[in-house]
């Protein structure tokens, strides 16, 4: 299903985030309430049993508004979800992308101590080179 929404719109973003399950159905109204009005079509499959909800942002890329619109949408999702006692990952994982919101889920000591652990597993840096944490 995923990638026939490429069909609905030029761009997609996808984010995979998970709540308490009886924070679903607040995330999902959340996440109507933020793409009504802006050019970008909101939908939302997931897990619900679990409270992981993958949200899929579509729109056209040419329009830049819209585009630093999805952008914005992507950011307050984040903020919501770990409101919410979230993670900003359900099941796939942080990655390059959402790197930049681990600090409103952890604390700079929990960060830390997710840099030692990995330095102690990857001291050469060879998984995931090139991808600084």
């Amino acid at each position: 299903m995923s990638q026939k929404l490429k069909d609905v719109a030029a761009e997609k973003i996808n984010e995979d985030v998970v709540v308490p399950v009886g924070q679903l159905a607040g995330l999902v109204k959340f996440m109507q309430s933020s793409c009504r009005d802006t050019g970008i079509t909101n939908l939302n499959f997931g897990h619900a049993g679990v409270g992981n909800l993958h949200v899929n942002l579509l729109f056209d890329p040419a329009d830049r508004k819209v585009a630093e619109i999805a952008q914005k949408i992507v950011a307050d999702l984040m903020a919501e979800v770990v409101a919410k006692g979230g993670g900003i990952s359900g099941e796939h994982g942080v990655g390059i992308t959402k790197r930049e919101f681990l600090p409103a889920q952890y604390d700079s000591s929990t960060l830390k101590l997710m840099r030692a652990i990995k330095q102690v597993f990857d001291p050469n840096h060879i998984l995931n080179p090139g991808k600084p944490w």
